[in-house]
């Protein structure tokens, strides 16, 4: 079974009353023709972003009275290096100012010396601006004006209306039941779009690329990950490192592995040991076992918590659902434990003892805080996998069409240096033949006009524009 985490209900299922987010990632460079879509499907008055509201904390507060009101800079400067900082859930996380004044005298003599400081204080936890959610789009089924304020959005240089931006977040779009769709512009698709292009290969094609290829895997195990999807982080690169994915499964798994709660939990470090049978794994039970047989007998993926309080502790559908809520919006210990009964209860009826039952409890607690969700963990093993494949099968072709797509300043660059290190011949910019960015010239890379420092798009397209008119199979003098 290739995908044995992924089960549909994580989405949606019969139980379910509100709807699913949706994030999907496509092309950067044509991220714009999702949108499109939409609004030519169902109309422009039933398509709309959402909007994202910032809110006054005790710095901008600061900053801002401090420049309508003259402030020196030292002065605040002073203020802001001292002031207190609190999460946005606690109950004094909009009063750091105040707190900030009583605490620290040489703040207290800094307002004293400069009062209008303290209007400040009016302003920490107001909300100070409405903007545009990079990603987020609402789509209705009647006309978005009939529920919430709609405001035009404008081309800033034609004045032309390109969209409508609703007036709420995407915790008022849940409230009201839209249909939330996040899309999303990726780099990496846009790289394998034009690495495809210089194959001539169809995405058809890519999707029957067999995800077993050994060669691929041994360059996971070799960590040669730059420019491969997620994997060329430090995070990432360093569990990869220790795991040495030898399946598709396992790259998969990595994703999951390489984020903040698995490494400090030592989850990460459990699962490597398991494979590489440095220590046992603990077996509370076969269900449990059979459900993480997987991932090294370790809770990795939210949907293995579901698959266990289902199967189990007998949990509905609807009640693992509440449980997926508590995961997804990281609402703790203390309501996540508000299950611990039923939960109890359910081992009973299978048969399970409390002391066992209370024990695999511990641990979908603890992994609860933690675990990823498998579908975006395979969907971004697939963008690993891809990039891997293509790297390994068509070197050029890939380190051109990344080295047109990445940072030259950082993973440009170390992709340059490696390209190099693989034997790859690399060209400077010639007037007479490079293109507009980097290009594949008789099995080397040639760098193109956008490599030349102070060479932009625009007279990038000029220089190809005046070759082309006036130099059409001629050499250009010299």
């Amino acid at each position: 079974m290739l995908f044995p985490n992924l089960i549909f209900e994580r989405f949606i299922d019969i139980n379910r009353h509100d709807l699913p987010d949706i994030d999907l990632d496509f092309d950067d460079d044509q991220r714009w023709k999702v949108r499109q879509y939409l609004v030519d499907q169902y109309g422009e008055e039933r398509v709309g972003n959402i909007g994202t509201f910032t809110n006054f904390r005790g710095k901008n507060s600061l900053t801002d009275v401090a420049k309508v009101h003259r402030v020196p800079y030292g002065a605040v400067e002073t203020v802001k290096e001292m002031l207190i900082e609190r999460a946005s859930g606690d109950l004094r996380g909009n009063a750091t100012i105040e707190d900030t004044v009583e605490m620290f005298p040489k703040v207290r003599q800094i307002f004293e010396q400069y009062p209008v400081l303290y209007q400040a204080q009016r302003l920490e936890g107001n909300l100070r601006g409405h903007g545009v959610h990079a990603a987020g789009l609402v789509v209705a089924n009647e006309p978005l004006t009939n529920s919430v304020a709609v405001y035009s959005r404008r081309d800033p240089k034609t004045g032309e209306i390109i969209g409508n931006v609703l007036s709420i977040d995407k915790h008022d779009a849940e409230y009201i039941n839209a249909l939330k769709i996040d899309i999303l512009g990726l780099t990496t698709m846009g790289m394998i779009n034009r690495c495809l292009e210089m194959i001539g290969m169809s995405l058809n094609d890519l999707y029957d690329v067999p995800l077993d290829d050994p060669r691929v895997f041994a360059a996971f195990q070799r960590n040669e990950v730059i420019g491969v999807f997620q994997f060329d982080g430090r995070a990432m690169r360093s569990v990869n490192r220790e795991v040495k994915p030898d399946n598709f499964a396992e790259v998969c798994d990595i994703n999951a592995l390489a984020r903040p709660g698995p490494l400090h939990s030592g989850a990460a470090a459990e699962y490597i040991m398991v494979k590489h049978g440095k220590k046992k794994a603990e077996k509370l039970h076969p269900i449990v076992s059979e459900i993480t047989a997987h991932t090294n007998q370790q809770i990795v993926y939210q949907e293995q918590i579901l698959q266990v309080v289902r199967r189990l502790g007998n949990f509905t559908w609807e009640e693992a659902a509440l449980i997926r809520k508590l995961i997804s919006k990281k609402q703790g210990e203390q309501a996540f434990n508000r299950m611990l009964t039923k939960f109890v209860s359910g081992c009973a009826e299978n048969g399970v003892p409390e002391v066992t039952a209370l024990k695999i409890w511990k641990q979908l607690v603890t992994a609860g805080a933690y675990a990823f969700n498998a579908a975006h963990c395979v969907s971004y093993g697939m963008l690993a996998y891809w990039t891997m494949w293509l790297k390994v099968n068509h070197p050029l072709e890939f380190y051109c069409s990344a080295l047109q797509k990445y940072d030259p300043k950082t993973k440009g660059f170390d992709l340059l240096k490696e390209a190099a290190a693989k034997g790859i011949e690399i060209l400077p910019p010639d007037p007479a033949v490079s293109q507009e960015t980097w290009s594949v010239e008789n099995g080397a890379l040639r760098a193109g006009f956008l490599q030349v420092p102070g060479i932009g798009e625009k007279t990038a397209e000029a220089i190809l524009r005046h070759r082309a008119t006036h130099y059409s199979g001629e050499a250009l003098p010299m």
